[in-house]
């Protein structure tokens, strides 16, 4: 199932896994935690703004990112 809207598609996972862009973190990372789906984020060159939004989420569901 491909969609642009995360909340079309996560009541239907287990887990997300992103591989987008850094821009797109903080959105996936604010749906990842009100549909309460784990997510695991691939993305690099993330910036102040999306390494909180996914700490922000790690409150709520598990989460793990690259640090790189």
């Amino acid at each position: 199932h491909v969609t642009t809207d995360p909340d079309q598609l996560l009541p239907e996972i287990d887990c997300l896994i992103d591989l987008t862009l850094p821009s797109a973190t903080v959105t996936i990372a604010q749906a990842a935690a009100n549909h309460r789906v784990p997510l695991l984020c691939g993305v690099t060159g993330l910036g102040p703004e999306e390494i909180a939004a996914l700490e922000a989420a790690s409150t709520v569901v598990p989460v793990r990112w690259s640090r790189i």
